[in-house]
């Protein structure tokens, strides 16, 4: 497991970028599961990541709380869901976004993911909010996951914090 101590948003923006990157290098790991409060970072850390992909620069990225899926047009594509609203009454299209690996998946709640959908190879993102930092846990689960943990260990390199929360 990667643990990641962000006390700003440049450093959430410098990890959704690493992960950009760590994607495009291991473009067969294609599920990011992100866990945590509301308000914790995950919306925020998907649109770091897809605004650093091939063809995020003029997406509209928001939270999918409502849409239950956007979709963003970056090489590969986005497929962001956000289970918050539906606890336990997954999409079947989210199931089968998992199994087709047409693009990265990033599940927002997946806390809400029966085990069921869950691929065989995934990064488990937690964020955990304290008083003047984020701390962000990423779990691989599978072989390609782990690969990708070790290029975010390489390409995340912490500096000095610039702009708080």
């Amino acid at each position: 497991m990667l643990t990641l101590h962000l006390r700003t948003l440049d450093r959430l923006a410098d990890l959704g970028r690493a992960l950009a990157k760590c994607l495009c290098d291991e473009p067969s790991l294609r599920c990011l599961l992100l866990r945590g409060a509301l308000g914790s970072g995950k919306t925020t850390l998907t649109r770091f990541l897809v605004e650093a992909l091939p063809g995020g620069d003029g997406a509209d990225i928001s939270s999918p709380s409502f849409t239950l899926c956007n979709v963003y047009p970056t090489h590969p594509p986005v497929f962001h869901y956000d289970l918050f609203r539906v606890a336990g009454a997954v999409p079947e299209e989210l199931c089968e976004s998992l199994e087709a690996g047409d693009g990265v998946v990033v599940v927002e709640w997946a806390e809400y993911l029966p085990v069921a959908c869950q691929p065989q190879d995934f990064l488990d993102i937690c964020f955990q909010v304290r008083e003047d930092e984020r701390i962000v846990h990423v779990a691989p689960h599978g072989l390609r996951s782990e690969e990708i943990r070790h290029c975010l260990q390489a390409a995340y390199a912490l500096g000095k914090d610039s702009r708080s929360f």
